[in-house]
């Protein structure tokens, strides 16, 4: 609204004065709901580490435990490099929150595993964590390329607050893969009913060699989306009640 910023009377100046007073108490208001609404919206989604979690080796009688990242950029990762009980295992890496996903969003991703030496007892790779809270359903992948052998499968405990990392309580995912490409994808679940839980994937490789890639995710629902659609909604409506 246009005003006329010449004052005949000291009526008129304090009435100007009031509505640029009135103007900027109701920029402060709008400015504490969006900060409230953003505040709310980072809390459904979470970029806190998964309370833990644990990758290991496994080969006959022989079990290697991998390196865990805690803090820092890597926080959320682990990776193990070597040999045991006659496979040799270029590098293995294991990502989930909050490097990759989050606790609202869970991603689990074990990847970068090359074999180049094949063992005479199958070798088995574990990767997990515990804290996650995502609702919906579960989405598994595998994809690489070689030789290899073996099956790909998750798991998942509800409740779990880290009294098992590994805990392979439910089958949630099963899937076998034969050597050559391949490029695989299953879905469980759902989850979320019982909060928090704890995810697992478990690789095994039997025979043969090769590059292998596996994830395990499960979507928020698009909770985080409404939150801040209904944000979106008060603020509009506040803007109308002001105007």
């Amino acid at each position: 609204m246009a005003r006329n910023w010449l004052y005949p009377n000291r009526l008129q100046l304090q009435n100007a004065k009031n509505d640029v007073k009135s103007e900027f108490e109701a920029m402060n208001t709008k400015t504490k709901i969006m900060s409230g609404l953003m505040g709310a919206s980072l809390l459904a989604a979470p970029l806190a580490n998964a309370n833990s979690i644990e990758l290991t080796i496994t080969a006959g009688s022989d079990t290697a435990t991998g390196i865990i990242y805690g803090t820092g950029v890597l926080a959320g990762d682990a990776s193990w490099t070597g040999s045991i009980d006659g496979w040799n295992i270029e590098f293995i890496a294991g990502s989930t929150a909050p490097t990759t996903g989050s606790l609202a969003n869970p991603i689990l991703d074990l990847g970068s595993l090359n074999v180049y030496t094949v063992g005479s007892d199958p070798l088995v790779i574990s990767f997990g964590g515990v804290g996650y809270t995502g609702s919906g359903a579960a989405f598994a992948s595998i994809s690489g390329n070689g030789s290899a052998v073996g099956t790909f499968n998750t798991y998942y405990d509800s409740g779990n607050s880290g009294n098992n990392l590994l805990s392979t309580a439910n089958l949630l995912t099963s899937q076998s893969f034969t050597g050559a490409t391949l490029d695989q994808t299953e879905n469980g679940g759902p989850l979320g009913s019982v909060t928090p839980y704890s995810l697992t994937e478990v690789l095994t490789i039997n025979s043969g060699l090769g590059s292998l890639d596996d994830s395990l995710s499960v979507p928020d629902g698009g909770l985080t989306v409404a939150l801040l659609g209904f944000g979106l909604v008060g603020i509009q409506a506040y803007r109308r009640k002001l105007s």
